[in-house]
């Protein structure tokens, strides 16, 4: 298939582009609907007039509806993207994620469309396209631990309701962090559980304090939270840039000091990376240790912003992915560093 689509790109550039123009419109208007023409001009940055020209060609293939509160996709619009979700991630960014692929020497890398720093859209769309390849990997009787943060709580989000997974265990992969309780581990996992009608198990301690002030009386439930972390078949989590990560978690002006002396630029995990993915510092408490989380036999990173390329980099480098998801100006900004040795 992968060779098809290359092979497909070179003998036709310019119908690819033209698939793509359509493809890309008809995404933004599912993930914005309903929306004007005007709103839409202003995030595809299209002059009207080219909007108006392929919107109407949508339309007359029966792929969208018009109506007096804006645009919509139709029910047979919403299926061709399903159905072309992948082919077309593949011969859109294959250049690019093949290159990734091989350079940093992962079997998995998926890349959507866009900047999700100044970008909204596209930010759906990543979270989009991770909850449907979290959903195409869990298994019922599978353990899956999720840690918080934004982005994974975006995945979340937009996870749909299409499969039944009773025996499907979904876990926390850290403790609490005093911050917003939508992104907190413990929501993130409930959510995800309840998409896939599955069980959850909570975790109700703060992340930074040690395992060793629990309470006797929450010893048991601890002890079992750790047993399904290092049973766990599959961990979802996001990257964060250091000097973001450790603002996000107050910490004091001391320990962002020594961060910086370290030459800490990524986060994840709880643990803090330098360029090379030697882990310089941990907030948590809890004793999951980075080898625990390696063991995990399917680990799914998500990240996006061209800000993040250093952090994705290390992070790749400490906690290996079998499967990465990025937007496209990280996946760019990170072939920038590849090209100059980073």
């Amino acid at each position: 298939m992968k060779n098809l689509l290359s092979q497909f790109r070179r003998l036709c550039p310019e119908l690819v582009e033209a698939a793509r123009t359509r493809y890309e419109l008809l995404e933004a208007i599912q993930l914005m609907a309903p929306v004007g023409r005007r709103a839409l001009c202003e995030h595809m940055e299209w002059p009207e007039r080219a909007v108006r020209g392929e919107a109407d060609r949508l339309r007359e293939v029966g792929l969208l509806d018009f109506a007096p509160d804006g645009m919509r996709v139709t029910k047979e619009g919403q299926e061709l993207l399903e159905e072309l979700g992948d082919g077309f991630d593949m011969l859109f960014s294959e250049p690019l994620s093949s290159r990734l692929r091989t350079e940093l020497k992962l079997s998995n890398v998926l890349v959507v469309p866009g900047d999700t720093a100044i970008d909204s859209v596209s930010t759906r769309a990543l979270y989009r396209r991770t909850a449907k390849y979290l959903s195409q990997v869990v298994k019922d009787g599978m353990i899956l631990a999720a840690m918080g943060g934004s982005t994974t709580a975006g995945v979340a989000r937009q996870l749909e309701i299409r499969r039944h997974l009773p025996n499907l265990l979904v876990v926390p992969a850290r403790g609490g962090m005093g911050e917003d309780v939508e992104i907190q581990a413990n929501t993130v996992a409930a959510k995800i559980a309840g998409s896939f009608s599955a069980r959850h198990r909570l975790l109700h301690w703060p992340d930074d304090l040690p395992a060793e002030l629990l309470p006797a009386s929450a010893e048991g439930k601890f002890n079992e939270w750790m047993d399904c972390i290092r049973h766990a078949d599959v961990l979802i989590y996001g990257i964060g840039r250091a000097d973001t990560m450790a603002r996000r978690r107050g910490l004091n002006e001391d320990t962002m000091a020594r961060l910086r002396a370290a030459g800490a630029v990524a986060e994840a995990w709880g643990f803090y990376f330098n360029r090379e993915g030697d882990a310089v510092y941990t907030a948590s408490g809890l004793g999951v240790d980075l080898s625990t989380m390696r063991s995990i036999s399917q680990r799914i990173a998500v990240a996006g912003g061209a800000d993040k390329a250093e952090a994705v980099l290390a992070v790749v480098r400490a906690t290996r992915p079998t499967a990465l998801i990025l937007d496209e100006a990280a996946a760019a900004g990170i072939g920038i560093l590849l090209n100059s040795g980073g």
